[in-house]
């Protein structure tokens, strides 16, 4: 892995640890994205909401960065 490929994935842990943390610190800011489809104020569907995030969003960037490497 050569560094910029180790730039992109240490960006992409970083931001999941910020979701985590947003998710921890206030999870109520989860909730106005979910609260158009229904379950906001669920713990369970904010923790889904979040692994949806980083499955769908960060995933291929960190699949990328380590296929090309």
């Amino acid at each position: 892995m050569n560094r910029s490929q180790a730039v992109v994935v240490g960006f992409v842990v970083s931001a999941w640890l910020t979701l985590i943390a947003i998710l921890i610190v206030q999870p109520t800011l989860y909730d106005g994205e979910l609260q158009p489809i229904g379950p906001a104020g669920q713990p369970l569907a904010r923790t889904a909401f979040v692994a949806a995030t980083e499955v769908l969003a960060m995933g291929p960037f960190a699949a990328g960065a380590g296929r090309f490497g």
